[in-house]
């Protein structure tokens, strides 16, 4: 009799164990996803902004919205608007690479900090004419291979 409820305790537990194991292998691979996610974004950003010297265009989708049905007074305080969130979000990215341990040398985090850091005040101090999208920038992971490149520029050559 006794024999009964310690084998069913056993196999609940069993059970119980089987399945905390199949969610972490489903959750964890998503958690790490996200926060890997999160992080590239970033660097993606800070890319985008050293070789641009200008805002990312996504930081500017609700705002090129309105700027197309404004007025000419309208559009100087949606653009105002626009330069003091991009020079926020900007000061979000140097923070975030300012803690990061993503560097390979202390030389280069100064490097990239200090030239985020100019950018930010070219923003500050000429407004929009320099933080306005550039809609033809291309992330660096998002062009093509120059090999590549090459072939293309044979196919169309035959």
């Amino acid at each position: 009799m006794l024999d009964i409820p310690i084998f069913a305790v056993i196999l609940i537990m069993a059970l119980g164990f089987g399945i905390v194991l199949f969610l972490i292998k489903i959750t964890l691979p998503r958690i790490f996803r996200n926060v890997l996610d999160h992080y590239g974004r970033r660097l993606e950003l800070a890319e985008q902004i050293m070789n641009t010297r200008r805002a990312p265009q996504e930081w500017m989708a609700r705002h090129a919205k309105q700027l197309e049905a404004a007025d000419a007074t309208q559009r100087e305080r949606i653009q105002g608007r626009a330069v003091r969130l991009s020079v926020k979000r900007l000061g979000a990215v140097i923070n975030f690479l300012r803690n990061a341990n993503i560097f390979d040398s202390p030389e280069t985090k100064r490097t990239v900090l200090n030239e985020l850091v100019r950018v930010r005040r070219e923003w500050q101090e000429h407004g929009w004419s320099h933080v306005e999208p550039d809609p033809h920038y291309v992330l660096l992971r998002n062009r093509p291979e120059e090999s590549d490149e090459a072939e293309q520029a044979e196919s169309r050559a035959i």
